[in-house]
């Protein structure tokens, strides 16, 4: 017969992750904001979009090319749009789509997380000054702490601006020091378009 004590390590192992995940993300207040974006992006795939529009220079072209869709149109209206293309865009060839759940929400986000965001010329100069001893960004040091060379595919840009300006407010055991003093807001909105559209 087992020892009770050594049954009970495992499940007690089992608990202090999940308290530790649960605590981590509880300081991540654009944990939840990022995960339906991630959820909007893989119904982008999963309703097959990409069929009829762009993205990024590929796609369809029966429908209008959805680079900067977000800038273009508001939420309430992606939202009318989706549950009745015909009668709030009359002549469209979009066909009504059954949402399960959240995931009209979901897919909402993450078009409007589409906002034609660039970067300027100065930008991979700033990330080289700021970052480049502790990250990497698209290869190079194998030795830097951090690898940032997905960051745009779980992330959206808001957080990784808000993070840039002050980490320990979003995750208060981070170790990155905080940008608001050192950087004008232009240039930290700036590196968080850098970092992630090189991340996409």
């Amino acid at each position: 017969m087992k020892n009770p004590k050594k049954r009970s390590l495992p499940v007690l192992c089992s608990a202090l992750c999940v308290a530790f995940l649960f605590s981590f993300f509880a300081v991540l207040p654009s944990f939840a904001k990022d995960s339906l974006i991630q959820k909007g992006k893989q119904l982008y795939r999963d309703y097959r979009c990409s069929y009829c529009h762009s993205l990024h220079g590929k796609g369809g072209t029966v429908g209008p090319g959805l680079d900067n869709v977000g800038l273009r149109r508001t939420q309430e209206w992606m939202a009318h749009h989706f549950k009745d293309p015909p009668k709030v865009s009359p002549g469209t060839k979009m066909a009504r789509i059954r949402f399960r759940g959240a995931d009209l929400e979901a897919l909402v986000a993450y078009l409007k997380s589409l906002g034609g965001m660039v970067y300027s010329p100065e930008a991979p100069k700033l990330f080289k000054t700021h970052c480049a001893d502790c990250h990497n960004l698209g290869g190079g040091n194998s030795k830097v702490r951090t690898d940032l060379s997905e960051e745009g595919k779980y992330r959206d840009m808001g957080f990784i601006r808000d993070y840039i300006q002050d980490p320990s407010r979003m995750n208060q055991e981070a170790k990155m020091k905080a940008f608001k003093d050192i950087l004008d807001a232009a240039q930290i909105k700036d590196l968080a378009a850098y970092i992630y559209l090189r991340g996409r």
